[in-house]
C-alpha cells in the first residue's frame, strides 16, 4: 500500500512556445554519430529561444516540454519522457547557470512540440495519485541505489495497462545534483511500471509515462543523501 503523507509539487509551466525542431531523445554516442550532431543542433536552436528568458524569470525556475510525436509512433513504447527531459535541462542549466526546481514534460500524437518556463509555484499533488516514499544514501551509480528505491515499493501493484503519470520530489543536499537521479530512479520502479524484459532487471515499462513531473527540493541537513516521493496513476 502507498504511504499517505503529504506531498507538495510544482504546478508545470505552461508550454506556449512552438519549436522549430522536433525534440531529441539523450544520445550517448560518439560527438560525430549523426545523433549526436541532431541533438546539438536541436539544442542550440532550443536554448536560442530560451536562455533570454531565463534571464529574467524570477527563482526558482520550472521547465516543461511537450512532445509531439509522429502518428505512426507508438506513444507507449519507447520515447521514453526523462530522455527528451534530461539533454534539454542539462544544456539550459549548463548555458544559464542556474538549476531548475521543477522540470515536467508530456508526449502525445501531436505533430507539433512546445516548450515553456516560468517560476515554479507549489501545488498540493492530485489525489488521484497515489504515493510511496523512498529514502537512498548509495550513489546513483551504483546497484545499490535502486535496490533500496525498489524496496521501497514493495507490496505495490503495478499500474494498469496504457498511459501513466509520475511525479517525484527529490530532497537533496545543496551539493548534490539532481540531474543525475532522474533515469537510476525512474529505472528501479519496475513494480509500478512492469518489467519490459524479465532478462534486463532495471528495464521498467517506462515508455507508458505520458505525463511526468521532476520537481527538486532542498535540505540542508540531509548531506549527500536523497529522499524520495514517488507518486503515480493511469490514465485511463
Amino acid at each position: 500500500m502507498p504511504v499517505v503523507l503529504g506531498m507538495t509539487i510544482f504546478a508545470p509551466a505552461v508550454a506556449e512556445i512552438r519549436l522549430p525542431m522536433a525534440p531529441r531523445l539523450a544520445s550517448w554516442d560518439a560527438a560525430a554519430h549523426p545523433s549526436q550532431q541532431k541533438l546539438t543542433s536541436y539544442l542550440a536552436a532550443t536554448g536560442q529561444l530560451l536562455l533570454p528568458l531565463i534571464a529574467d524569470t524570477p527563482e526558482p525556475l520550472a521547465l516543461r516540454l511537450e512532445v509531439g510525436l509522429t502518428n505512426h509512433v507508438d506513444v507507449l513504447r519507447e520515447h521514453d519522457l526523462d530522455n527528451y527531459l534530461l539533454p534539454l535541462a542539462r544544456h539550459l542549466t549548463t548555458q544559464s547557470k542556474r538549476v531548475f526546481r521543477s522540470v515536467s514534460g508530456s508526449k502525445s500524437a501531436a505533430g507539433d512540440s512546445f516548450v515553456g518556463l516560468s517560476r515554479a509555484d507549489p501545488v498540493p499533488l492530485p489525489r488521484e495519485l497515489n504515493m510511496w516514499t523512498a529514502r537512498t544514501s548509495a550513489s546513483a551509480e551504483t546497484r545499490a541505489y535502486k535496490e533500496q528505491i525498489r524496496q521501497s515499493l514493495e507490496g505495490a501493484r503495478e499500474l494498469p495497462d496504457g498511459p501513466v503519470q509520475l511525479e517525484i520530489v527529490f530532497t537533496i543536499g545543496p551539493a548534490r545534483s539532481w540531474l543525475n537521479l532522474w533515469k537510476p530512479t525512474i529505472d528501479a520502479l519496475g513494480p509500478l511500471l512492469g518489467i519490459s524484459d524479465p532478462r534486463r532487471e532495471w528495464h521498467p515499462r517506462d515508455g507508458r509515462i505520458t505525463q511526468l513531473g521532476l520537481h527538486c527540493q532542498l535540505d540542508p541537513k540531509i548531506g549527500y543523501g536523497v529522499e524520495l516521493k514517488i507518486a503515480a496513476a493511469s490514465l485511463r
